[in-house]
């Protein structure tokens, strides 16, 4: 899969600086998550159109930025997400963003049900949480795999 990285110092991230993060967000992350954003983080895909059922209607959600964990890097982290989503959406404590859309909304993992395993939802955060959430994907991996050229 090919990737669109903007910053033109883009360095790829440290097993240190992941471990880090690790420790302040209180997540285990996914082997084929992290080996993605090591290299393409603050970065979006070519092949960037994605789709959801949601009621039956498809909604094209799109794939944005794979936000970065390096907080020094960009304000477009995974740090600053998480607490601004925790502190002002009231965003449930096993979600974490992993991707920021241009409206907004983010595409983050589910720990829910696994602490090892997240599923991969959709956030939109016109909604109340409980009412804004919706399933992508079993695993990053199969979010990748859903991504299609854009038209």
């Amino acid at each position: 899969m090919e990737w669109d990285v903007y910053s033109g110092a883009h360095e790829p991230l440290s097993d240190d600086l992941i471990a880090g993060i690790e420790k302040v967000i209180r997540f285990t992350l996914p082997k084929d998550y992290v080996e993605c954003v090591k290299r393409f983080h603050g970065g979006q895909p070519k092949d960037r159109s994605l789709s959801i059922e949601v009621g039956g209607k498809t909604w094209d959600i799109g794939f944005g930025m794979l936000l970065t964990l390096d907080p020094l890097h960009s304000t477009e982290n995974i740090v600053t997400a998480l607490f601004s989503l925790r502190n002002h959406h009231q965003l449930p404590n096993y979600y974490l963003p992993i991707v920021v859309g241009g409206g907004g909304d983010y595409l983050c993992f589910d720990y829910s049900e696994s602490p090892l395993f997240p599923k991969v939802v959709f956030y939109f955060h016109e909604l109340e949480v409980q009412e804004g959430i919706f399933y992508v994907a079993d695993s990053f991996s199969d979010l990748l795999s859903m991504l299609k050229e854009e038209i």
